[in-house]
């Protein structure tokens, strides 16, 4: 099938995403999927007119990411692996020398709706390890005093951090642990890593985030409803199948196939 005919149907898809899920975000990186620069601007010259992007950069002080999403416009970041009060202190100090006074304080998802605003700027943070878990009061204290909005558990990543299977009932209660945390000093909280349609329910009233994510696109629970959430979340993965066919970077056939995977639990 030609490039273009997929890329009209990625851009459907997204469309479809947005106005029938409520999808909230297209979440691109540098790091986990790594986007080179290159990548993220031929993604924002075809998508950034359909959906609002959150780019998640290289690591806490990526100064050449942050740079590029001011070049580009895009104003909701994420930083990953934050796993100390001082790469919280590092992110934010980055984060304002790049963007300077345009990055606001933090504010109450519920209340304030300039979250989800494409003017607004927002800084998040990945929370993935039991490293972070060991001094995680200490990281959300430190970002009271900063610019950061949002507080995301990638529990893949602290599974594997932890040499656990993804599904353990302990992985599930370091999860709850952090988003009951985040979510009681007021920050919009995520959850995501290996999300299916058949779990992502049960997932969502075992930890209460107020948003989970797949890799490239974030829902927010309230906006999309509980009872839709296992079709939104089907409808993100076989987006995110047409945009590794699409695109062909490194890995794609390998992560269609677990993309596939996951669509069927």
């Amino acid at each position: 099938m030609a490039s273009g005919v997929l890329k009209r149907r990625v851009r459907d898809g997204m469309r479809r995403l947005v106005e029938e899920f409520g999808c909230r975000l297209f979440k691109i990186a540098t790091e986990d999927e790594g986007l080179t620069h290159d990548d993220v601007r031929r993604r924002w010259e075809t998508y950034g007119d359909v959906i609002l992007f959150e780019m998640k950069i290289g690591g806490p002080a990526a100064r050449g990411d942050l740079r590029l999403c001011r070049e580009l416009g895009i104003r909701r970041v994420i930083a990953p692996m934050v796993e100390s009060p001082y790469a919280l202190r590092d992110y934010a100090a980055a984060a304002k020398e790049v963007f300077g006074t345009r990055i606001f304080r933090r504010f109450r998802l519920g209340t304030d709706k300039t979250f989800w605003r494409r003017t607004a700027w927002g800084l998040g943070i990945n929370i993935e390890t039991v490293t972070a878990l060991r001094v995680l009061d200490r990281i959300l204290e430190e970002a009271q005093d900063r610019p950061v909005g949002q507080v995301t558990v990638g529990r893949s990543d602290l599974a594997k951090s932890a040499g656990e299977p993804l599904e353990a009932e302990k992985v599930t209660r370091w999860t709850r642990r952090v988003i009951q945390a985040a979510r009681h000093r007021g920050y919009v909280t995520s959850v995501g890593g290996g999300i299916t349609p058949g779990r992502v329910r049960g997932l969502v009233e075992q930890v209460g985030p107020s948003c989970v994510n797949t890799r490239n696109f974030a829902f927010e629970v309230a906006r999309t409803g509980e009872q839709n959430l296992s079709n939104a979340v089907k409808a993100a993965l076989e987006v995110e199948i047409l945009l590794c066919r699409v695109e062909g970077l490194p890995g794609a056939q390998e992560r269609i196939r677990a993309l596939r995977r996951r669509l069927g639990r």
